[in-house]
């Protein structure tokens, strides 16, 4: 009988011990989607180029497109990546910005969030991917900083490859008629 007893006590003790070894998962917890898998791909530092593509204006941006600037994409588990973007060179000054980007089941589209160091303004956009052209189209609401009229911005990101892509933004021009403001190039650090 004391056999028993001393064995149950051991085992009895053993329990709170094996539960605080195992790691719980939150059951309320959100599973990834199939449409997280592509912010997987983007995780790494990567090498980029920014070049200015306004109307009238010459090909302005960090180091006459040599590659001077740098992303770094960190993955928040499964959900979402962010990324550090920094240039120390755009039109001979530092450039720095984060974005948080994910995917929303609820709304079936990729979310962004963007914040600079030379804008006091979110810039916040939601859009799909299109796996055939391997192309990120967001698009959301945004602030001239000439001007201070609100008008639609429409950010494309291209892939060429697994270690090559293209970010392209587009905002209201003259006129109201969409144009071409920015391309960024980016290649992947190995």
């Amino acid at each position: 009988m004391k056999r028993r007893l001393a064995a149950a006590l051991v085992l009895l003790a053993a329990v709170p011990i094996a539960l605080a070894a195992r790691v719980p998962q939150n059951p309320f917890a959100s599973k990834p989607a199939k449409e997280h898998a592509l912010l997987q791909q983007l995780a790494g530092t990567w090498k980029a180029s920014f070049k200015f593509l306004m109307p009238g204006m010459p090909g302005a941006g960090s180091g006459a497109g040599a590659p001077t600037a740098t992303e770094t994409d960190e993955l928040l588990g499964e959900l979402w990546v962010v990324a550090r973007y920094d240039d120390p060179g755009m039109m001979g000054g530092r450039f720095s910005g984060a974005e948080l980007l994910g995917y929303d089941p609820a709304k079936k589209k990729y979310v962004s969030a963007w914040a600079d160091n030379q804008s006091t303004e979110l810039a916040l956009q939601e859009g799909t991917y299109d796996a055939a052209t391997r192309t990120l189209t967001l698009s959301g609401e945004s602030s001239d900083p000439m001007s201070g009229q609100k008008g639609t911005v429409r950010t494309v990101v291209r892939w060429s490859d697994d270690d090559h892509r293209s970010q392209t933004m587009f905002v209201p021009g003259p006129g109201g008629k969409e144009m071409q403001l920015f391309e960024i190039t980016y290649e992947r650090v190995k």
